[in-house]
């Protein structure tokens, strides 16, 4: 049974958005986890080997989205400036974890990671990092027990105030 799935039990409607975006991370991290030279191994290995990294996809995820919504606190949940910054934010950070990650030894790819040029990052987990914050956050809200585009979801310190009783100034 996967974690945040609706039959595994009642959830209020804030799990929702976190064990989305772990559950989200979890299948690609195992997914392409082939492209790396530490992560050999059948796709069950892959799905135990990569959960660390889908713990951390998730809460980089969570911090990417609040970082977004900071940024228009005014703006609608899913306006075109959010979501370019979600995606464009994701991608300039996971570039630079990537180049990080490769200089110091973290981890090495193989021939199967495309890698993008003058980026000299790999592409597989820049485009992680641009769409599956998008894909978790639209899943979370569609699977939200509120229903569709009732998602609650903190966008900042503004609509804490709000969420407070506070009125917006």
């Amino acid at each position: 049974m996967c974690v945040g799935s609706p039959t595994a039990g009642t959830w209020s409607n804030s799990q929702w958005l976190p064990n989305t975006e772990f559950e989200t991370h979890r299948m690609w991290e195992a997914a392409h986890a082939v492209a790396f030279a530490e992560s050999q191994g059948t796709f069950a290995f892959r799905l135990w080997h990569c959960l660390p990294m889908a713990v951390t996809d998730a809460v980089w995820t969570a911090g990417l989205w609040a970082v977004t919504g900071g940024m228009w606190p005014s703006a609608p949940r899913w306006s075109a400036p959010r979501l370019a910054a979600l995606a464009g934010v994701g991608a300039l950070t996971a570039v630079t974890l990537e180049r990080v990650a490769l200089a110091t030894g973290r981890w090495t790819y193989n021939g199967l990671m495309p890698v993008i040029p003058l980026l000299d990052a790999g592409l597989w987990p820049v485009l992680q990092m641009s769409i599956l914050p998008l894909v978790a956050v639209w899943l979370a809200d569609r699977a939200s027990p509120r229903g569709p585009g009732r998602l609650t979801v903190p966008a900042g310190p503004r609509s804490m105030e709000t969420a407070r009783g506070r009125p917006r100034s």
